[in-house]
Formats: structure tokens, sequence, C-alpha cells
């Protein structure tokens, strides 16, 4: 398993950032995304899951316990 801490180049744009970075994270080879947000049946989902990237919601406060609450899962 990798960790990379990337800045998002799209944070302050107005419309079609989260499309715009969902295929910015599969061009940097990410197959697994933690999310605090639930965007089933929004453009990042459809990005998502035509490249098989994996997305798993958390309610984990930081990285650390989002990463230890996935390890968790069965």
């Amino acid at each position: 398993m990798e960790e990379k801490f990337l800045h998002n180049p799209f944070l302050g744009e107005e419309k079609g950032k989260g499309i715009k970075v969902s295929e910015w994270l599969i061009q940097h080879g990410a197959d697994t995304v933690l999310t605090r947000r639930d965007f089933r049946g929004k453009g990042p989902a459809y990005v998502f899951s035509d490249a098989e990237v994996d997305v798993h919601l958390t309610e984990g406060e930081s990285l650390e316990r989002a990463v230890r609450q996935m390890k968790s899962l069965p």
C-alpha cells in the first residue's frame, strides 16, 4: 500500500470539480478512495465506477482513523 498527499488543483473550481478531481486521482493511480461524503448518483461515482476504483464511506475524522476503520472491514 502506498499513500500520497497531493494538492487538489481543482479546489477553487465552481463547476465540475468532482469529476475533474476524480479523473485526476485515477491518472495518479488511485485504486481506493476514502470519503466522508456519499456521492452516489453524482459524477465522481460514475468516474470511479468506470475505472473500477473502490470507494469507501468513512466517519473517520482523520486519515489515520479512516484507514484504520477501512482495514477493520471484512
